[in-house]
């Protein structure tokens, strides 16, 4: 099973080219793509949510139809964001508890997860909508994330 995951987006060895490579020849909607293991480890429902939130990228938008400075904004993204959420412990916002029992810091400071009808965090007149994708929701502001 660990052979079938893709790449690790924090690995110091993956870099940018290779990203592009991958998210440019997929067809899918932009959330689907980084929610699969098995095209990038490690990207969950949570993350990707504030993920695209932080690249300006509408979560039902075509991973190959993004372009260059979008690609290489959510590469940045990917990797503020998950580094933010192990310096925090991950996300407890149900039962999570880290290794040591302990509750995750990232809910109190999430961008748009489950923020639905709140005032957009960047400040723009948007409201946090919550639609569904592929079976999960996909939280994101409208007017940021066009």
């Amino acid at each position: 099973e660990i052979k079938e995951l893709g790449p690790e987006p924090l690995d110091k060895n993956f870099k940018f080219s290779d990203f592009k490579k991958i998210i440019s020849k997929k067809t899918g909607k932009i959330k689907q793509v980084l929610m699969d293991p098995k095209i990038i480890s490690g990207i969950g429902n949570i993350y990707s949510d504030d993920i695209l939130f932080t690249a300006r990228i509408n979560p039902f938008k075509p991973a190959n139809k993004l372009s260059d400075k979008q690609l290489k904004d959510l590469f940045n993204a990917i990797r503020k964001i998950l580094n933010k959420a192990i310096k925090l412990r991950g996300t407890s916002i149900s039962d999570y508890r880290d290794t040591a029992g302990k509750k995750g810091g990232y809910d109190k400071v999430r961008l748009v997860y489950r923020r639905e009808g709140e005032k957009c965090p960047q400040g723009c007149p948007g409201v946090v909508i919550r639609k569904k994708i592929g079976g999960r929701s996909a939280h994101y502001c409208p007017v940021c994330q066009k």
